[in-house]
């Protein structure tokens, strides 16, 4: 039997683009590009000098290896996640729970 602790924490070392976005009240939308290091389920941690605040909340879209359909290559995850901890090197996001895939058009 597999533990589901171990299970639950596995992280994958993979290098994906990623755009944040932190909305703020009254507020211009501030906006990043960057990319993870390692990635979960649960969520990643980013190499990046431009940090937000722990506790932030953040809408980010993830880009995938394309999957290619008819007309459309759906390789965009679209989730929301809060900012769990800020070190020198980075950041981690624990994702929401809810997220949903978006086409790329071609």
């Amino acid at each position: 039997m597999v533990n589901a602790k171990k299970k639950r924490l596995e992280r994958f070392d993979l290098r994906l683009f990623t755009r944040m976005i932190k909305k703020s009240n009254g507020r211009s939308p501030v906006r990043i590009d960057l990319w993870t290091k390692n990635i979960s389920a649960k969520g990643a941690f980013f190499e990046t000098d431009q940090k937000f605040s722990v506790g932030n909340k953040l809408e980010m879209e993830i880009y995938l290896t394309p999957r290619t359909t008819n007309t459309h290559i759906f390789n965009i995850v679209l989730i929301k996640g809060t900012v769990s901890r800020v070190e020198a090197t980075g950041m981690a996001v624990c994702f929401s729970k809810k997220f949903r895939f978006a086409p790329q058009f071609k």
